[in-house]
């Protein structure tokens, strides 16, 4: 099967990884330093115990692997818009496009809400662009519980080695074979998988998890059991927990709980992905994590003092740093 990673940071690295020991053809789009090791090097997943290397084609050009079986894309989602044309070129009759990204993906955003003025320019642009070039019907969800970062160019370090789970579902009708495929992929890889059937309360449940630690990692510079033990955050934290969970009831998603209590008891001194983006000097995912939620909720009169305040928080950091907008 030839299978490509849009992306091959952490997140998109690890896959890489896992695809490429199961066996799978795989390549991987990256850029700068990182690219040009794994061009020269491999590419290396570590744990404290273990190191796997495979040695994926790598390039910073689409246009020079054709269509694939599958393509996961794990850029960040202000990447989204700009590389929806080069994600076109990966596509043949057959091809199934895996989005694993954090928030509320663009085709969820697009079924919910199908009206443009709804949201905000950037999210426009980005559900727009990728209904051309993608599409609903080739397109499958997908949602990691893994904690990785990036030490060095063409490295990839996994700080959970006993918790890496990767969830797919379809988000059409379409692409049910293909999901079941890769999922029996990932598994020969070496990595928890499986098919999740419903897709969407998946979405969901992680963005109760991300909501929290992302933004309020991002402004503190605190790590995940930092943030979720820490008596002083832990009121903010149920606030915008419950804001949340009122934007996804009225999404129609009822049998939603508070993860924070439950995440707490295994969390991790692993920075979230958002405050890593903040350190590395990348744009933040700030419009897709937290201003999709603030657009539903204006369009159903849902009251959100505590999710616009983090938003402004998260903002006005991100702007100090010249990262955003």
């Amino acid at each position: 099967m030839r299978v490509c990673v849009f992306g091959a940071g952490a997140i998109g690295g690890h896959l890489a990884v896992r695809l490429g020991l199961s066996g799978c053809d795989v390549s991987v789009v990256a850029r700068g330093a990182h690219l040009e090791a794994i061009r020269s090097k491999g590419l290396k997943l570590r744990t404290q115990a273990e190191e796997f290397i495979t040695h994926p084609v790598a390039t910073d050009d689409a246009n020079e692997l054709g269509p694939q079986d599958a393509v996961f894309v794990t850029v960040k989602t202000p990447a989204l818009s700009d590389i929806a044309e080069s994600l076109g070129r990966l596509i043949g009759p057959d091809t199934a496009v895996a989005f694993f990204v954090n928030g509320l993906p663009w085709w969820y955003l697009a079924e919910i809400e199908p009206r443009s003025k709804v949201w905000s320019p950037p999210l426009a642009r980005m559900i727009n662009s990728l209904d051309r070039a993608v599409g609903r019907e080739r397109t499958l969800g997908g949602v990691v519980y893994s904690a990785n970062h990036v030490p060095e160019p063409g490295v990839v370090f996994n700080s959970s080695p006993t918790h890496n789970k990767f969830l797919i579902g379809a988000a059409g009708d379409a692409m049910g074979d293909k999901c079941r495929s890769l999922v029996a992929a990932i598994k020969a890889g070496g990595a928890e998988s499986q098919e999740a059937e419903p897709f969407v309360p998946e979405i969901w449940k992680k963005l109760m998890l991300n909501i929290v630690t992302g933004p309020l990692g991002a402004i503190t510079g605190a790590t995940s059991r930092f943030i979720l033990t820490d008596d002083n955050l832990a009121p903010l934290a149920e606030r915008i927990t419950a804001e949340t969970m009122a934007i996804a009831r009225s999404c129609g998603i009822v049998d939603v709980t508070n993860p924070t209590a439950r995440q707490a008891a295994t969390a991790t001194d692993h920075k979230p992905s958002m405050l890593q983006d903040y350190e590395a000097g990348r744009r933040p995912e700030i419009d897709t994590l937290i201003g999709a939620l603030l657009d539903i909720a204006r369009q159903r009169s849902i009251d959100t003092p505590f999710l616009a305040a983090t938003m402004g928080l998260a903002r006005a950091r991100a702007m100090s740093l010249s990262i955003y907008p």
